[in-house]
């Protein structure tokens, strides 16, 4: 009997385990694989959610780039724009200081030969009534006759005239 009862203890515990093993099956299956494929599915969202954000976060970093080179592009051309506009601008201004300069000179050369005609003029003007006098003198000393004092007369208004003329 004492065989008989460890045969049926070791097949009672045996089939307790089955049935223990069993039951523990039955709740994993009903508990423990629900919560891990819930887990499971909600690792694959997130893994998801991070491959989306990082294509976005790559997408953008590829957009800031590019907007970045076109900027510096951008940068390069406006700065090659200003240094042209500069240039144009001192070129402009060395253009005017040229021709004021060519002004100025042709004022002073104007200005001159001003001064050079109002010398002229003024040295005529007290020249010519002192050469008509000192010729008229001499005239009469040499001829002073009726026809010398007619030339003389002549003379002196084709001077006069000549003299009104030249100014």
């Amino acid at each position: 009997m004492f065989i008989d009862n460890k045969i049926l203890d070791f097949a009672f515990e045996g089939t307790l385990f089955i049935l223990f093993a069993y039951k523990l099956y039955g709740l994993i299956i009903s508990y423990v694989i629900p919560y891990l494929s819930a887990q499971m599915i909600q690792i694959q969202k997130k893994q998801t959610e991070f491959l989306e954000k990082d294509k976005l976060l790559m997408s953008t970093i590829k957009r800031i780039d590019n907007q970045t080179s076109h900027q510096k592009k951008m940068f390069v051309v406006m700065e090659k724009k200003v240094r042209q506009w500069n240039n144009a601008l001192y070129d402009k201004r060395l253009k005017k200081e040229r021709d004021r300069k060519a002004i100025f000179l042709r004022v002073l050369e104007k200005r001159r030969f001003q001064e050079k005609r109002l010398a002229i003029s003024k040295t005529a003007t007290k020249a010519i009534p002192r050469a008509i006098k000192e010729t008229q003198a001499e005239i009469e000393k040499l001829h002073y006759t009726q026809h010398g004092a007619e030339l003389l007369h002549s003379f002196i208004m084709r001077l006069q005239k000549t003299e009104q003329s030249n100014r």
